[in-house]
């Protein structure tokens, strides 16, 4: 599925899924009707019910794991941006044994960083196009850093404490960038959607000597189908959507400048 898609209100995205779930039912429910009723679809009429259980079972475990792998991939994102903005605050407090001026220039440096990530790398990630560069500003606080000659053994271990927390910030948006490339492939999606599509034409030839049965059973796993769909469609990319990530954690990190 394309980038538009994903970003679409999850009400559109439904009525999206819905609709195109609808007219596959009904085209599926056509084409069988009008097959078995002819004399080359009899052999339809003989598909065995026992058949129906294997093709949920398949359909339910198919979409159950990738359900388990979208919404692992959405916590694990939740804990890289909570890391991210827990180590950038670190970063900020422990510098206060440092003189003045290195306090101002090292917070400044982590206003930077945040503000680059919640206006620029944000939708970055939404389109999945963020690239795994060092970002300057964090590098360069990084750089202030180990660059320093503490004066006393609190600076000394402040220095060692934000460099730890800077090391910390940086591999956090390794990985929430590294999740954000991820989601679910094109492969994934056709077997799932083929697995459903399989499972409505078998319900349909079950029940093909009773067209109303046919439509009620069709209808009720079309409705099982779109909601599966539905869940792990909006939750697919974790950056992306309505119910996307946003960098508020990041922002409510942002340090204030030295009194």
């Amino acid at each position: 599925m394309d980038d538009w898609f994903f970003d679409l209100p999850v009400l559109a995205m439904a009525a999206i899924i819905i609709g195109l779930t609808v007219a596959t039912t009904a085209l599926v429910w056509v084409l069988v009707t009008r097959l078995v009723a002819s004399e080359r679809g009899r052999f339809g009429s003989g598909v065995s019910p026992g058949l129906l259980p294997v093709l949920g079972i398949v359909f339910a475990f198919l979409a159950g794991f990738i359900a388990v792998g979208v919404w692992g991939e959405l916590d694990h994102a939740r804990t890289a941006v909570t890391a991210e903005a827990g180590a950038v605050r670190d970063a900020a407090l422990l510098s206060s044994p440092f003189d003045a001026d290195t306090q101002s220039r090292l917070r400044d440096l982590l206003r930077q960083h945040v503000q680059h990530a919640a206006t620029v790398e944000w939708p970055a990630m939404a389109t999945q196009s963020q690239s795994l560069a060092p970002p300057v500003p964090l590098v360069d606080a990084l750089h202030l850093t180990l660059g320093l000659v503490p004066a006393n053994d609190g600076q000394r271990v402040a220095q060692q404490k934000v460099t730890e927390a800077l090391l910390a910030a940086l591999e956090a948006r390794r990985e929430r960038i590294l999740i954000s490339q991820g989601g679910v492939n094109a492969v994934k999606w056709a077997g799932l959607i083929v697995i459903a599509i399989i499972a409505l034409v078998g319900i349909a030839f079950v029940h093909a000597e009773t067209p109303g049965a046919a439509a009620v059973a069709m209808t009720l796993f079309a409705i099982g189908v779109a909601l599966s769909l539905i869940m792990i469609a909006s939750h697919n990319r974790p950056f992306s959507g309505e119910l996307s990530i946003r960098p508020d954690f990041l922002l409510q990190a942002i340090p204030a400048a030295p009194s």
